[in-house]
């Protein structure tokens, strides 16, 4: 049965990730701001270096397995518990809509949702 308790690998490599990205949103803040002239390389050089751990630690195998344990990777959709009739999930429609507004504004995708 999953229990907050099962989410907390899953929290805290998430977290994990966070930081780093909230680490590499000062820096930035930092160069906009306060960053002497000539910094700019070698901040360049820091920010990719953070974001690329921060990217390389959510596309892992590890964050895959951990996501994995709660949602359906295909669909999207929460994993089924113990005693779950699935009555409060988002319907496949809903799933497929809901990726409507997240596609660029710029694109045009019409649905039937029947």
């Amino acid at each position: 049965m999953k229990t907050l308790k099962t989410l907390e690998p899953l929290a805290t490599r998430l977290l994990e990730i966070q930081r780093i990205n909230s680490a590499a949103s000062v820096l930035s803040w930092d160069q906009e701001t306060y960053m002497p002239a000539g910094g700019g390389g070698a901040r360049a050089e820091q920010l990719a270096a953070l974001q690329g751990i921060a990217h390389q630690q959510l596309v892992s195998s590890d964050t895959e397995r951990l996501l994995g344990t709660w949602l359906d990777l295909h669909t999207g959709l929460p994993r089924e518990q113990d005693g779950d009739s699935g009555t409060n999930r988002p319907t496949p429609c809903c799933v497929k809509c809901g990726e409507i507004t997240a596609a660029p504004k710029n694109s045009l995708r019409i649905l039937s949702c029947g």
